[in-house]
């Protein structure tokens, strides 16, 4: 999220129809959250209250992920993301963490090729020296060798 977008979130708040839609989602969601509760087996030891809570939330974290125009739809994804709670909140987890694994995938990327191109770079810059010694010639083989295994440690 860019600092404008979230400057603009942030500022939204200030407006009364905002703080009418995110109550209005949170009691839907609690709603079904309560559907949820009363259509869950009855071993099931948790209690209503968990359930209204957990789908109040899920329908707040589907409304910032989706944010629908239609006010029938808005109040059907709070229902219906109420219903779902936890397992709503643990899929949101789980693309939460896939977006920074993959961030962090591509930062090490970006390291690896970094470290390559510099060896690469002593690599050419060896091979003016090799060619003036033998010593030079093992050290330039050495060289090679190393940036091979670092090439395999990066995939």
């Amino acid at each position: 999220m860019k600092p404008d977008e979230l400057l603009a979130i942030v500022i939204s708040f200030k407006n009364w129809a905002v703080w009418v839609i995110i109550g209005v989602v949170a009691v839907f969601g609690a709603l079904g959250g309560w559907a949820h509760k009363l259509a869950s087996p009855t071993e099931d030891q948790r209690r209503w209250p968990s359930f209204v809570i957990v789908g109040a939330v899920a329908a707040l974290a589907v409304l910032f992920v989706l944010g629908p125009k239609d006010p029938i739809k808005l109040i059907a994804l709070a229902v219906v993301s109420g219903y779902g709670g936890k397992s709503i909140l643990d899929a949101l987890g789980n693309k939460v963490k896939l977006a920074l694994s993959e961030a962090e995938t591509k930062k090490a990327r970006d390291q690896r090729d970094q470290v390559v191109a510099v060896a690469k770079e002593a690599i050419i810059l060896g091979q003016g020296h090799a060619n003036k010694t033998k010593e030079g010639t093992e050290t330039l083989e050495k060289l090679e060798a190393r940036l091979e295994a670092l090439k395999s440690l990066f995939q």
